[in-house]
């Protein structure tokens, strides 16, 4: 080999270096993005997950109340009339 042509493979060697180097990095943080943006993904399913389950146990507790309540008052008026007509 001439010493032009080691000299140009010497000169070419570090820019290319660093090139690789920045590829096999840029790859290994879009794995970790991928994994991070997974794990970003699973959390905020989970917490919706459980806020969705708390909706619906609270939905129920307001239709079993309001379910109650609407007893209770059909109850009253019931009492209401037998006495309206207890008088009469």
């Amino acid at each position: 080999m001439t010493d032009a042509i080691q000299v140009a493979l010497i000169a070419a060697a570090p820019p290319t270096i660093v090139a690789l180097t920045a590829i096999v990095v840029s790859l290994l943080n879009r794995r970790h993005t991928k994994q991070d943006i997974q794990a970003v993904h699973v959390l905020i399913n989970s917490r919706m997950d459980a806020w969705l389950k708390a909706a619906e146990a609270l939905a129920r507790i307001q239709g079993v109340a309001e379910g109650r309540q609407q007893s209770v008052t059909e109850s009253e008026r019931v009492q209401d009339r037998a006495d309206e007509r207890a008088k009469h």
